[in-house]
């Protein structure tokens, strides 16, 4: 704290209260001199309010928060000279998430109100795309909103987030429109809790590997990429990578689908298990009477090809980096139960919400 003060730093508290339980003065004032007493305790500088509870206008903790502010405020100025007391608001004053305040007493009751301009995709009323996270239009409309009010440009400070959100597409359109799962948030249908925040740093090292580098949205005025996933692990989760698609098409004059691993490199563990596989792969496909033909394959990948060759069976074409094995006419059932699930190396667990639906003509599937 010192080394801070020294420096011209000036740190606070955090302050978060259920609203519903201040709404009797004695509540506040017993609550205000706790916080009090903490900040003194800690030679700190005041405290940031961040509340972020859902109020209605007609409801008693409308007021009752206002309250709460500006008694704050008076208590912490009275105790500690020079100590700041600010509150956090939504990018907009329009009830975001169904925070409907009274923003002109909160910015009068306190020395700043800190605009969280990020999270602008938490209800989402039109379609269920993915967006910015805090787009420049939407962003300037916000502050636009706030001085027209009443609130002097001088009591807004703006808070910009180090931090995007990845969305695993539904469907991604040849003009770049991810269609995302709806995710409903208060009484809104989409929403970004769809996706999932990453941080600016692992932003900045995606995108120059990114499959389509750095674009740029001109009607939300902001940047995006779009990515290819995959899996890693190894000493510190970056010496081996692997990149996984799935696609259905036609095999023969049939529906088919492919599931494909490719990575660029290999650990020693996984090359003694595919030796291992090499060896019992052939023998289980006489042993059961399957058809076998060997092919080389100097490829740096595996795929599995399943096409249905009646109600009860499939033939299965498993293209290994050494050899290609064809499995006709076996039975889908038995194939699950005792082939597909036999796991080594690392574990990989597809799911259908995992995957993305991109390409042309037939739908491509990435795992993120």
């Amino acid at each position: 704290m010192c080394y801070a003060h020294a420096k011209g730093a000036r740190v606070v508290l955090k302050g978060d209260v259920p609203v519903k339980n201040m709404l009797e003065p004695a509540a506040r004032e017993l609550w205000i001199t706790q916080q009090v007493e903490l900040a003194k305790k800690q030679y700190m500088d005041g405290i940031n309010i961040d509340i972020e509870q859902a109020v209605s206008r007609s409801s008693p903790e409308y007021d009752a928060l206002t309250d709460l502010v500006k008694e704050t405020t008076d208590a912490f100025h009275s105790a500690i000279p020079g100590s700041q007391v600010t509150f956090d608001v939504a990018w907009s004053p329009e009830c975001i998430d169904q925070r409907c305040y009274n923003y002109i007493g909160l910015a009068n009751a306190c020395d700043f109100v800190f605009v969280m301009s990020y999270d602008e995709q938490s209800q989402t009323w039109g379609e269920c795309i993915a967006r910015p996270n805090a787009p420049y239009n939407k962003t300037v409309s916000g502050y636009e909103d706030y001085i027209n009010m009443g609130i002097d440009p001088k009591k807004l400070v703006m808070g910009v987030p180090w931090y995007g959100y990845d969305y695993t597409c539904l469907n991604l359109s040849e003009d770049h429109i991810c269609s995302i799962k709806p995710v409903p948030f208060h009484g809104a249908p989409c929403s970004d809790a769809a996706g999932r925040q990453v941080p600016y740093r692992i932003i900045m090292d995606q995108v120059t590997s990114s499959i389509s580098g750095s674009q740029w949205d001109a009607e939300q005025e902001a940047p995006y990429y779009e990515y290819k996933g995959y899996l890693q692990w190894g000493q510190d989760c970056c010496a081996y990578k692997i990149a996984a698609k799935v696609a259905t098409g036609q095999f023969d004059d049939r529906p088919a689908m492919q599931m494909k691993l490719e990575w660029p490199i290999i650990s020693s563990r996984l090359k003694r298990a595919e030796r291992w596989v090499y060896e019992l792969v052939p023998g289980l496909a006489y042993l059961f009477g399957f058809f076998q033909k060997e092919e080389h394959d100097p490829l740096q990948e595996a795929s599995l090809v399943m096409a249905p060759s009646s109600p009860r069976t499939c033939d299965v074409v498993l293209k290994l980096p050494d050899v290609n094995i064809l499995l006709g006419f076996c039975c889908c059932c038995w194939f699950f139960k005792h082939f597909l699930f036999v796991s080594y190396g690392p574990s990989l667990t597809f799911e259908r919400r995992d995957f993305n639906l991109v390409g042309e003509g037939s739908d491509l599937l990435e795992v993120k």
